[in-house]
């Protein structure tokens, strides 16, 4: 996967993407769902990227998102995945974060970041994410945990 590819597909778009119309406070733009319209192209082209890792590596695209500046998603967990996850993350701000619940981890500026966690029942830890600047979010989820450190060891 090439990470400042998708990267530079949505920054030189971002100002087409942010002319989308949000809904409530929680600002984003899903890049790994279906759609249509002028933004299905931008899609289809981060989506070839991810469906290459997914074959590959055998684990499934949890996530792929676009942020704002000023955007996140609010408090959540993920009790019911029970995955092993590996977050990469690409900010213009280090002032940008995953907070996970006191815990903020702050991102790094204009560089690629790969965060691991474990989301169950039994451990649902409640999270939110805070977009200062531009910020992009690749999830990878699998319930071995090898896939997802074989992934990391590959793509960091």
């Amino acid at each position: 996967m090439n990470l400042n590819e998708i990267k530079d597909i949505i920054f030189s778009n971002r100002n087409n993407l942010k002319m989308l119309e949000f809904k409530g406070k929680e600002e984003s733009i899903y890049l790994n769902r279906p759609t249509t319209g002028k933004f299905s192209e931008i899609r289809d082209l981060i989506n070839e990227e991810i469906s290459l890792v997914e074959a590959t590596y055998k684990v499934q695209c949890m996530l792929a998102v676009y942020y704002p500046p000023g955007g996140g998603l609010g408090w959540h967990t993920n009790a019911d995945a029970d995955m092993y996850n590996a977050i990469y993350t690409y900010s213009t701000s280090n002032k940008s974060y995953l907070q996970i619940m006191e815990n903020k981890i702050m991102d790094s500026e204009d560089v690629w970041t790969v965060k691991t966690t474990y989301w169950s029942k039994e451990n649902p830890s409640p999270h939110r994410v805070v977009a200062k600047g531009d910020r992009i979010t690749i999830t990878f989820s699998s319930p071995d945990k090898y896939k997802i450190e074989e992934l990391i060891n590959d793509i960091k």
